[in-house]
C-alpha cells in the first residue's frame, strides 16, 4: 500500500550470540581437530551458547529482543515476531523468522535500519526480498503487487513422488471426502505419504490457500492411510504442478502514504461451514477468509469440535480481531465496523441478536462475545449468497466451475 522497500538480512552465527544463565555451567568434550591443542583429560566450559544446545534458541531470542530495543524498535504485543518504529512520521517494520529478518519501510529508512543492525551484530545483507522461508517472492512496485510461489517445492513433487501423468483442474474429486475404509498401507509407504503431506501443508499455508480443504483431509490420515489417500495426495500435487505459476497474491485496493496514522484500514471476512462432513466423528468443517484492503491475509480450513455454524463464525472473528489488533498496536487506525459476511441466515440472525432458548442451551457463553463486539460497533454481520462466498472451497470439494471461480480470487 505504501510502496515500501522490503529487504532481508541474516544474522551470522545466530545461536552463537546467546548467553547462558549465571547458574548454568555447561561442559563439552574437546571437538575433533582441536584435541592436540589441549592437555589430555580436559573438557571445556562453555561461556556462550552454541548450535546443538537446547538453550540456544531461547538465548538467541533474548539477544534478538535486546537488539531490537537497542535500535529503537518496539515489539508488537500481538505478534511477538514483529517489531516497529515510528521515526518522526516514518514507520518502519521488522519481522523475524529465527535469524532471518525482513526490514520494510521507505528506502532511506530501510538503509538506516540495516546500518544500525550492522553496527550491533554481523549480518549478511541479502538485499531486496526475492525469497523468504522457502518461497519465491515477486514484488511489482509499479502495480503495488506482491506474489508468493514455491517453484522448488513443486519441482520436488515431480522429482520425489511417483505422480501420474494427469492435469486435474481441482485439487480433489468434486463432492467427495476421504474415508477411513480400506487396507492400511505399509510402513515404507506411510513414510512416503507423511513426507508428501508435510510438503503440502507447507504449501497451502504459504502459497496455495485454495488447496487447504483437500490437504486438511489428507492430514487426518497420517497414522493410517490407504491407497485412496495416496492417490488423493498425488492428485493435489498434480494440481499444484499444473498451476505452478499461480500463488498467494497481495494486491491492495487502496494506497497509503506510510505516514498517516489516521488512515482507516479496511478489514472484512467471509466464512462458511459444512455440517457433519466427517463420516466417523460427524464433525463439521469451518472455512474462512480474511481481507485487509482487499488482500487475502487469513485463510483456513479446519475441523470443528462441534457441529455449529456459530462456531465457524467465531473462528473467523477471532482471526480478524487479531489482524485488527496488530495494526492498532502500531498506532494505526482500522475502520469499524469490520464486516463479516456469512451465507447462513440463521447464523447472521443469531449474531445480530441476543435471543436464547432451548435450542441454544448447548452454545457456550464465550461464543456470544461477538454480540458484544457488534454492540460496540466493532463488527457487523451480513448475509451473502453462497455463490459469492469464496470460503465455500475451504469446507468442501466443489465442482471445477465453482472451485475455479473462487480460487481465482485467492491465487493469481
Amino acid at each position: 500500500m505504501a510502496n515500501w522497500a522490503i529487504h532481508v538480512v541474516d544474522i551470522q552465527g545466530a545461536f552463537l550470540h546467546g548467553e547462558l544463565n549465571d547458574d548454568e555451567n555447561l561442559f563439552m568434550e574437546i571437538p575433533e581437530g582441536f584435541k592436540e591443542s589441549y592437555p589430555a583429560n580436559k573438557i571445556l566450559l562453555l561461556l556462550r551458547t552454541i548450535y546443538g544446545l537446547k538453550q540456544a534458541a531461547k538465548a538467541f531470542w533474548k539477544f534478538l529482543l535486546a537488539l531490537m530495543k537497542s535500535i529503537g524498535c518496539r515489539q508488537s504485543n500481538v505478534d511477538k515476531c514483529v517489531y516497529y518504529k515510528w521515526d518522526d512520521s516514518d514507520l518502519s517494520l521488522l519481522a523475524s523468522w529465527v535469524d532471518d529478518l525482513i526490514v520494510a519501510g521507505e528506502e532511506d529508512t530501510v538503509s538506516h535500519q540495516k546500518s544500525k543492525l550492522k553496527e550491533m551484530v554481523p549480518i549478511d545483507d541479502c538485499g531486496i526480498m526475492d525469497e523468504y522461508v522457502g518461497c519465491k517472492v515477486d514484488i511489482n512496485r509499479d502495480e503495488r503487487k506482491l506474489k508468493f510461489t514455491q517453484p522448488v517445492m513443486i519441482q520436488s513433487f515431480q522429482d520425489e513422488f511417483d505422480l501420474p501423468n494427469k492435469s486435474p483442474v481441482t485439487p480433489a474429486v468434486p463432492n467427495t471426502s476421504l474415508s477411513h475404509m480400506g487396507d492400511i498401507i505399509s510402513n515404507s509407504m506411510m513414510s512416503y505419504y507423511r513426507k508428501g503431506v508435510g510438503k503440502l501443508l507447507h504449501m497451502c499455508r504459504f502459497t496455495k490457500p485454495a488447496i487447504q480443504n483437500a490437504v486438511r483431509d489428507l492430514s487426518r490420515r497420517v497414522k493410517g492411510a490407504t491407497l485412496d489417500h495416496v492417490h488423493a495426495m498425488h492428485r493435489i500435487m498434480n494440481y499444484c504442478v499444473t498451476t505452478k505459476d499461480k500463488g498467494w497474491v497481495l494486491r491492495p485496493n487502496r494506497t497509503w502514504d506510510g505516514k498517516d496514522k489516521s488512515f482507516a484500514f479496511m478489514l472484512d471476512g467471509k466464512r462458511d461451514s459444512d455440517c457433519a462432513v466427517c463420516q466417523e466423528t460427524r464433525q463439521s468443517v469451518t472455512g474462512y477468509v480474511g481481507y485487509l484492503e482487499g488482500s487475502l491475509v487469513a485463510a483456513r480450513s479446519v475441523m470443528q469440535k462441534r457441529s455449529a455454524e456459530l462456531y465457524a463464525l467465531v473462528s473467523c472473528v477471532q482471526d480478524m480481531i487479531y489482524v485488527k489488533q496488530r495494526l492498532e498496536f502500531m498506532g494505526l487506525t482500522v475502520k469499524t465496523p469490520v464486516i463479516i459476511r456469512v451465507d447462513n441466515k440463521g447464523t447472521v440472525d443469531l449474531a445480530n441478536g441476543w435471543s436464547t432458548g432451548a435450542n441454544l442451551k448447548h452454545v457456550e457463553v464465550r461464543q456470544f462475545f461477538i454480540c458484544d463486539l457488534r454492540e460496540e460497533a466493532v463488527l457487523r454481520f451480513e448475509w451473502i449468497p453462497r455463490a459469492e462466498n469464496e470460503s465455500d472451497i475451504f469446507t468442501k470439494n466443489t465442482t471445477s466451475q465453482v472451485f475455479q471461480k473462487h480460487a481465482s480470487l485467492l491465487e493469481a
